[in-house]
């Protein structure tokens, strides 16, 4: 963005333009200050769970959504993807299954955090959207979501891990996010004012310059650096997993070590000291016959305790990763991060977030 000297512009446009300047920054501090406050007020940080539910069949969804109210669930994380909403070039249809999705949920007093992401086999060949004319279609798929569900759902998250492979995508850099996001989060806010636009949900590499670990990947470090990032998002997101280290850093204490380390680079940043901070992703798998499971008593413990030293940081909301294990493998790590079996029988944890 071209930046002027509003001392070179005519009187009345040097007013009118300090006028708007001030006004918009009084909406973003009150904004800011706002759900900071909400936050600050609870005892404990607002808690969700993830779920695969924008193409599930109904009965599926509707045990979701009754499964996660009966455990104190407040809000459920989903994709919205693009590829769903934009089947034909130019043409943007929203799913009536969403709006179910939304409505259910919402009756049962759990609201939708809704992901915006991933690729259109129409832009950059499916590829996370980087390209002018990709940039600009994802953000009239954001728009027109936002709109549409403007009122019924609060809170929209800007892609997840864009530094990842999530969504068959290709890893992508900081700064091609930053540029995304300050396209889109603008057009959310216009139609959808009393959002809260979650940016940020790099993947769990992303912190390791933090901690000395491994490559010292330093994605949070680059994203947090660029000036356009404090005034684009109300809340940042992050995904401290240990699942996948190695040595020390898997352990509980890693976590910790880990979280706290993300929270305080985020605060030490300029714009940054008192956006909330939404943990998007949180867990820990059991599957039973791989070196990265643990039991489902230690899943219990790790996730109480990370809660609760969420609270400790200021932390606003934690979503964990995720409601119910996909398969049955002990096998595969991925398939076994539910508070649920796979046969809706609950773990301890479950249990323990009921009680």
């Amino acid at each position: 963005m071209m930046l002027c000297n509003i001392d070179k512009l005519p009187k009345r446009a040097a007013l009118a333009m300090r006028f708007t300047l001030r006004a918009t920054l009084a909406v973003v501090l009150l904004f800011t200050a706002s759900i900071s406050a909400v936050a600050a007020k609870d005892e404990t940080p607002i808690l969700g769970v993830c779920e695969h539910l924008w193409g599930a069949p109904t009965d599926l969804i509707d045990r979701t959504i009754d499964a996660a109210a009966a455990a104190n669930l407040k809000v459920i994380r989903w994709d919205t993807p693009w590829k769903a909403v934009e089947v034909e070039k130019g043409k943007l249809v929203v799913p009536p299954l969403w709006d179910y999705i939304v409505d259910r949920a919402r009756s049962k007093g759990v609201q939708s955090l809704m992901i915006l992401d991933y690729g259109n086999k129409h832009y950059d060949q499916a590829d996370k959207p980087v390209s002018p004319e990709a940039i600009e279609a994802f953000s009239r798929y954001a728009e027109f979501l936002a709109r549409h569900f403007a009122g019924r759902v609060p809170y929209f998250q800007i892609w997840n891990e864009w530094d990842g492979r999530t969504g068959n995508t290709t890893p992508g850099s900081a700064r091609d996010y930053a540029r995304l996001v300050s396209v889109v989060y603008p057009k959310i806010k216009a139609v959808a004012p009393d959002s809260i636009v979650i940016t940020g949900s790099f993947d769990s590499s992303a912190y390791d310059s933090l901690v000395g670990y491994g490559n010292k990947k330093r994605t949070l470090d680059d994203f947090l650096s660029m000036r356009e990032t404090a005034v684009t998002g109300d809340a940042v997101a992050i995904h401290p997993y240990v699942v996948y280290r190695n040595g020390p850093m898997r352990s509980y204490d890693g976590f910790a070590q880990l979280l706290t380390a993300a929270v305080k680079r985020i605060r030490a940043t300029p714009g940054f000291e008192r956006k909330p901070i939404f943990i998007t992703e949180l867990g820990w798998t059991t599957a039973s016959a791989h070196e990265r499971g643990v039991s489902e008593s230690d899943q219990k413990d790790y996730i109480v305790r990370g809660i609760k030293l969420a609270k400790d940081l200021g932390v606003a909301a934690v979503m964990l990763y995720e409601l119910r294990d996909e398969n049955t493998n002990p096998r595969d790590p991925e398939g076994a991060f539910g508070l649920l079996r796979h046969d809706w029988s609950p773990k301890p944890v479950y249990q323990s977030l009921k009680r």
